[in-house]
């Protein structure tokens, strides 16, 4: 959306990929532009497609590793997915700041 101040972006999109069956499992459009809100929900709706197809019962117990860019990083979803028990990397953003080779 174009405003006089700029574009604003009004929706997110959002994915989830198995990749070891290299199939999309959730697709959905929020209506906000920030990202770092939606991660709950996509991992809850992807648990829950998992158990409706009876391929497992909690997709995060059997190992999988969720990854997810810097826009996913805050204080609450590191919460959630330590309560939750889910093994999860993502990146905080200031990651590069900390890299050697983006600060000579």
């Amino acid at each position: 959306m174009t405003t006089s101040k700029g574009t604003i972006q009004g929706y997110n999109g959002v994915a989830a990929v198995d990749k070891k069956h290299q199939i999309i499992i959730d697709a959905q459009a929020f209506g906000e532009g920030q990202e770092h809100h939606t991660l709950a929900p996509v991992l809850e709706r992807v648990k829950e497609r998992y158990q409706r197809l009876k391929i497992t019962e909690d997709i995060y117990a059997d190992g999988t590793v969720v990854t997810a860019d810097t826009g996913f990083a805050n204080e609450a979803n590191m919460k959630y997915l330590h309560e939750q028990q889910i093994n999860a990397y993502i990146p905080d953003n200031r990651f590069r700041s900390r890299d050697p080779k983006f600060n000579k």
